[in-house]
């Protein structure tokens, strides 16, 4: 079925861009007004040179002895942030199982979308997952588990940070024993100051550090959590995917235990056969 339809059909043709002068703190803004994870930095001439996610600005929250440490976060370019280019990209007309495969092959959440070198859209696991939710094959949520990556409620929200970039993951379960009580996600993570009355964005690196390390998982956490079925359907787990905003369910067994989790990633490994 994915390889039916085009990346044409199902991408987001508006590119959100910044520019190389832009600060992390604008960036944030876009992110929070949008409800976006994601957004391309363009030179003084308006050609893209480079992407910066969520994931990247976490990453600079937790780093360690930074050589601009002291400097308010709000402030710093986001080209300290960016992954630079070349960006790994497609064809309008490239096949959604192409798209996915290529995704999932290099580890990559968006895909650049162009026409001749010329930007068209950017199709990402959102637009994957939406596609999938529209398009259901017949897969169970068991055939795109991983792992679930667990902390308890008294973890703190810095080794938290830390195990969502070592193990690569956006959403982490917390649990009590074998009771699933809530989730974290890498949103409320970078926008923790929302949910608490730590600032993120006009602290210093140090005292984010400081301040992320005395603070629990528990302070933060979404204790009202949507999950999957372990034998439930797939499409059915993309949908509410893509209706929360979440980048994975945690997913639970017959007789209510975690199982694992259900990921966007594992909805794009599905769709390109990988």
């Amino acid at each position: 079925m994915a390889s039916s339809y085009a990346v044409k059909d199902y991408m987001t043709e508006e590119i959100l861009c910044v520019g190389v002068n832009d600060t992390i703190g604008h960036l944030m803004n876009i992110f929070l007004e949008r409800d976006v994870s994601r957004a391309f930095v363009v030179d003084e001439k308006d050609r893209i040179i480079g992407v910066v996610t969520m994931t990247d600005v976490l990453r600079r929250l937790v780093r360690k002895k930074a050589v601009w440490k002291w400097r308010p976060l709000s402030d710093m370019v986001v080209t300290r942030a960016m992954t630079r280019g070349p960006l790994l990209s497609c064809e309008p007309g490239s096949s959604i199982s192409e798209a996915c495969r290529l995704m999932t092959e290099r580890q990559v959440s968006g895909l650049l979308v162009l026409n001749r070198d010329e930007p068209m859209g950017v199709f990402t696991k959102t637009d994957a997952a939406r596609f999938y939710a529209e398009h259901p094959a017949g897969h169970s949520t068991r055939e795109a588990l991983s792992e679930a990556v667990r902390v308890s409620p008294v973890t703190s929200i810095a080794r938290a940070a830390d195990l969502m970039l070592s193990k690569g993951v956006k959403c982490l379960c917390v649990t009590e024993g074998d009771e699933l009580v809530g989730v974290v996600g890498l949103r409320t993570l970078v926008f923790l100051e929302k949910r608490s009355k730590v600032s993120v964005v006009d602290t210093s690196m140090g005292r984010i550090s400081d301040e992320l390390g005395s603070l629990k998982v528990s302070e933060a956490m979404d204790r009202e959590v949507t999950t999957a079925s372990l034998d439930g359907e797939l499409a059915e787990a993309a949908r509410a995917m893509v209706e929360t905003g979440y980048s994975g369910l945690p997913v639970l067994d017959s007789r209510g235990n975690l199982a694992g989790m259900v990921t966007k990633t594992g909805v794009v490994r599905v769709l390109g056969g990988v």
